[in-house]
């Protein structure tokens, strides 16, 4: 049964109509039908009415929005379901309109220094403030049209790297509920912070997309800065610490020194060495941010290299009764990667390990091969990472707040330092934890990489 209603919003006359399918009439996409088969069903099965929108094709393939009651009727004698369908395409463009304008204007009480832009599903361009137009210059009657190739016209020109950007609007548009957050480098020399959300009603169906575009040119200059000075920085006490080291431990083989000299000499040496060790670190955490890290694949037999590496770390272990044990493993296993890398990876892992482990604890350590992957894991008893501190443990300068309580004095740089060469090499790290229980991180690393010439290696 079909009314002259329908038949005038479709436009297909009632002998096409009756008998066939939606699907066969095209009436409703492929992409919308399984949701309205579902409806339908539960109607039947004797749930509430429903009111949906769906797009609706008219015969012409003209596309409208309807707005669509379900109920559950009887019809010769049989359950049925009646459908009623209205026409909402201009109420729905006028609710959309009105609703991009409200989320302009409150995403312009929460910032007015982004450059913002709404788009509709469709790309058209539907808000945009001052700012906007103020950061790419363009004219405000291309602005309002579409997110199209005329406006990006005026874009790419603007840009370092054109082709990045359009590829990630493309990218977009393809994965429409995705969000995205990158920089753009202009030829003038502005950086700006690149935000993109999707805009999402109620029901889950996409609208839109707001950007978000924010001058971070002074933000990005500053951290250059900051980052050539720790470089140099780094570089220059390097020199002085290891000459003092040399030279109180020539010292230091002079049997005949008194206990008390021997005791200040001990004590500058081991502050040298945490001096230089901190050092190292600055120098490395600079080099990541210049970008470009050297990376020189070595042939490397790992389990003899984690053993030897254990070997030195038994020294700490032994200071503070710590079983140190390295059982699971295979026989031999032959990697080709960046030796001081690897090293910086497995030392940071297993002196956090030590340092965050009480007496008479236990630290172990496992290597297997899947594939060609290899996973490294470090475990142990000690006191734990906080639940809700462990999605930031890997940040830069982060630390546990029951670690800070238990050694006041630590950079935490190990594990941002360790995550980021993890990442130099292709893999990933994550960890298990529990307070007052212990921890256990996670590293998966490929069995080779390729060489790569950067500006400067790895610092040992």
């Amino acid at each position: 049964m079909v009314s002259k209603a329908l038949l005038d919003l479709t436009g297909h006359k009632k002998k096409e109509l009756i008998g066939k399918s939606v699907l066969d009439l095209q009436l409703i996409s492929k992409e919308e039908l399984p949701a309205v088969a579902k409806k339908i069903k539960q109607v039947l099965a004797g749930k509430k009415e429903f009111f949906h929108d769906i797009t609706i094709t008219t015969k012409n393939g003209k596309k409208l929005i309807g707005e669509i009651n379900d109920k559950k009727i009887k019809y010769q004698g049989k359950d049925a379901v009646l459908i009623i369908a209205r026409d909402v395409t201009q109420q729905r463009e006028i609710e959309r309109e009105l609703l991009f304008k409200s989320i302009l204007l409150e995403t312009q009480k929460e910032s007015s220094i982004d450059g913002i832009l709404i788009v509709d599903d469709k790309g058209k361009i539907l808000s945009f403030n001052e700012q906007f137009k103020k950061i790419w210059g363009i004219p405000e009657k291309v602005l309002k049209t579409r997110l199209d190739e005329k406006m990006l016209a005026f874009v790419t020109p603007q840009l370092e790297n054109p082709d990045q950007f359009i590829k990630g609007v493309q990218y977009l548009y393809k994965h429409k509920k995705k969000k995205s957050r990158d920089k753009i480098l202009l030829k003038d020399g502005r950086v700006f912070d690149r935000y993109s959300a999707p805009l999402i009603d109620p029901k889950g169906n996409y609208l839109g997309r707001i950007w978000f575009f924010r001058d971070i040119t002074k933000r990005v200059r500053l951290d250059k800065l900051k980052t050539e000075f720790v470089s140099i920085a780094s570089h220059q006490l390097r020199t002085p610490l290891t000459a003092i080291r040399w030279v109180t431990e020539r010292i230091l083989r002079n049997n005949d020194l008194p206990a008390k000299t021997r005791e200040y000499l001990n004590d500058i040496h081991f502050s040298c060495q945490r001096l230089s060790d901190l050092v190292t670190n600055l120098l490395n955490v600079s080099r990541f941010e210049e970008g470009e890290i050297t990376i020189y694949p070595e042939r490397i037999e790992l389990v003899s290299f984690i053993e030897n590496y254990l070997k030195e770390a038994a020294l700490s272990a032994k200071g503070k009764e710590i079983t140190l044990l390295f059982k699971k493993h295979p026989s031999k296993l032959i990697v080709s990667l960046d030796r001081n890398i690897l090293r910086n990876i497995i030392q940071s892992l297993v002196s956090n390990a030590i340092e965050y482990t009480p007496h008479k604890g236990k630290v172990e350590i496992s290597l297997e091969k899947r594939d060609s992957r290899i996973f490294l894991t470090v475990s142990d008893n000690g006191i734990g990472i906080p639940q809700k501190e462990q999605a930031t443990i890997f940040d830069k300068f982060t630390r546990g707040s029951n670690a800070s309580l238990q050694k006041p004095f630590g950079s935490g740089l190990g594990l941002y330092l360790a995550k980021r060469a993890v990442e130099l090499l292709k893999g990933r790290i994550w960890l298990k934890s529990e307070e007052k229980k212990g921890s256990e991180f996670f590293v998966e690393l490929p069995l080779k990489v390729k060489k790569k010439i950067g500006k400067k290696p790895f610092a040992p």
